[in-house]
């Protein structure tokens, strides 16, 4: 009984966490929304920089890296442009495409997408981290690093 009694604490205890930093964060976007936009395409920026890095080695052995941009609507926000990353190797293509800043669960998505599937990269602003999400299992995430984006680039190629 006591175990149940400190697990259904420790829920409500992340729960108010999680409800308190969301309406923080609300709180923030009606008031400092232009902030928010431009950290957030910095940080699309910085990810896209690492990303072309990793693959450095990889596209002077035959993988091609198109550089583009999407426009992105955002009721908060508005609309904006943000960089997106299109890498292609015989036949095959992966895009990393920016998709919202305003998530549930995170602080920004960005989509992988290919012809085998999709994954997801969220950021989490608290542990300036960006996470891999498959299959749509929002619990079951890994640190996106060179070695798990070279695995995802792996599948996906």
């Amino acid at each position: 009984r006591q175990r149940s009694s400190n697990r259904r604490t420790y829920f409500m205890s992340r729960l108010s966490e999680y409800i308190k930093s969301r309406r923080e964060e609300q709180d923030l976007l009606s008031t400092d929304a232009a902030r928010i936009k431009e950290e957030w395409l910095q940080e699309l920026d910085k990810l896209m920089d690492t990303i072309d890095q990793w693959l450095r080695p990889s596209v002077e052995a035959g993988l091609k890296v198109t550089k583009a941009t999407v426009p992105i609507s955002e009721e908060r926000l508005g609309t904006y442009i943000a960089p997106k990353r299109v890498i292609e190797f015989t036949g095959r293509r992966v895009e990393v495409e920016p998709k919202a800043r305003v998530i549930v669960g995170g602080h920004g998505r960005v989509d992988v997408r290919s012809s085998v599937g999709t994954a997801f990269l969220i950021f989490s602003k608290p542990e300036g981290l960006w996470f891999i999400v498959k299959d749509r299992d929002w619990t079951n995430r890994e640190t996106f690093t060179q070695d798990s984006f070279e695995r995802l680039m792996e599948a996906f190629l």
